[in-house]
C-alpha cells in the first residue's frame, strides 16, 4: 500500500489499520484465525528464492495433505531481484488447530529464532500470542481448542 501524493503517511497507517481491523472482524464473525511464519533474523527475506522455498516446504505438502482449508495469502513482486509468493501468513478455521499443530512447530524447529504469532479472539476480542518453542505452541492449541469448542456450544445454544 502507498499513500496517494495527497495522502500523509499518517493518514495511509490510519487508513491501513482500519483495513487490518475490518479482516480481523471478518475472521472472528467465520470462526477464523490468522497465524504468521515469523522469519528468524538469520531467515532470508520474505520474498527470495531461498525464504519461499521454506515456506513451500511447510505450506504446500503437509497442510494441503491433511486436508485443512487454508487461505495463504500470496503476492506477486514487480522487482527485478524480488520473487513473488506466500507472505507467510495463514487463515484457518479456529477448530483446524489441532490439525496445524506440528506444522506450526515444524516452522520453528527448522531455524533457531523464528516465530509463530496468532491471533485470535477469545470473548469477541481481539488477542495475538506469539510461541518460540514447540511448548509455547502446544499451549495455544489448547488455548484455542477450548475457544473452538466455546463457541461450538454458543452456536448450538442458538
Amino acid at each position: 500500500m502507498s499513500p496517494s501524493p495527497e495522502e500523509s503517511k499518517e493518514e495511509a497507517y490510519k487508513r491501513w489499520a482500519a483495513e487490518r481491523a475490518e479482516e480481523s472482524e471478518r475472521r472472528r464473525q467465520a470462526g477464523k484465525i490468522a497465524i504468521w511464519l515469523d522469519r528468524s533474523p538469520d531467515d532470508a527475506e520474505t520474498f527470495t528464492k531461498d525464504h519461499q522455498a521454506e515456506l513451500r516446504e511447510v505450506l504446500d505438502p503437509v497442510l494441503r495433505d491433511k486436508g485443512v482449508e487454508v487461505e495463504a495469502p500470496f503476492l506477486a513482486v514487480d522487482s527485478a531481484d524480488a520473487v513473488s509468493g506466500y507472505t507467510g501468513e495463514l487463515i484457518i478455521a479456529l477448530v483446524s488447530i489441532r490439525a496445524i499443530a506440528q506444522v506450526l512447530v515444524a516452522w520453528l524447529q527448522r531455524k533457531p529464532g523464528r516465530k509463530v504469532r496468532v491471533e485470535f479472539h477469545p470473548s469477541g476480542k481481539v488477542k495475538t500470542v506469539e510461541a518460540k518453542t514447540e511448548e509455547q505452541v502446544l499451549s495455544i492449541v489448547t488455548v484455542l481448542n477450548q475457544e473452538a469448542r466455546a463457541r461450538a456450544s454458543k452456536v448450538k445454544k442458538k
